[in-house]
């Protein structure tokens, strides 16, 4: 479950996040086939780049407040379970 939800941020963000100037073609690939090494070259490539970059950053965002409570959790159940 955690890779499905990991894979619908990085794309959504990925996909919002293509560059305007993309020819069509390239931009219905990349959404239709996701990241993957395209024809672009130069300046090009580096915005679809740093479009997966910023899918994969917000995926990462989301997790570190969900490790942290697991985290918070167990360490909560490691006292509780001295205590008795």
């Amino acid at each position: 479950m955690g890779l499905a939800v990991s894979n619908a941020i990085v794309n959504a963000v990925f996909t919002s996040n293509l560059p305007a100037d993309l020819p069509p073609e390239l931009a219905d690939s990349l959404r239709k086939n996701g990241f993957s090494r395209t024809a672009a070259t130069g300046a090009l490539q580096d915005k679809i780049t740093h479009a997966y970059y910023l899918g994969l950053r917000d995926a990462f965002i989301m997790y570190v407040p969900a490790v942290g409570i697991c985290l918070l959790l167990c360490l909560f159940c490691a006292v509780s379970l001295h205590m008795y």
